[in-house]
């Protein structure tokens, strides 16, 4: 994206905010911006300087790119490669059980049929 291109952009993007009125974000609109902005961040040293992170993270998103193809053509090594996806796994948000239910935990039953040695 060329400089114009970004301040046309940004204009566009004031303007129609403006004109659809000022509104807050729901806590799940939030939560996925935000990991969506963690992802981005976590992208952005092995493909920025060749891409945009955020927009191939839309195209990921969207399944017409294939990130390992993309890593793979950018000569990612297998260390980088590793250490990106744990960024992107310490990105999901983590469910937190409340105080009690932690040791309420068990395993279900075997299923019929299945013999337990």
């Amino acid at each position: 994206m060329t400089l114009l291109q970004k301040i046309e952009l940004a204009l566009f993007l004031g303007l129609f905010w403006a004109l659809s009125g000022c509104h807050s974000l729901t806590p799940a609109q939030t939560a996925k911006l935000d990991k969506f902005e963690c992802e981005v961040a976590a992208l952005r040293p092995y493909v920025e300087p060749a891409l945009d992170a955020a927009e191939l993270l839309r195209d990921v998103y969207k399944g017409s790119a294939d990130l390992g193809r993309v890593l793979g053509t950018l000569d990612t090594t297998q260390a980088e490669a590793t250490a990106l996806l744990k960024a992107l796994h310490a990105c999901a948000p983590r469910a937190e059980l409340p105080e009690g239910e932690q040791s309420s935990i068990v395993a279900p039953p075997p299923a019929y049929g299945n013999k337990v040695l």
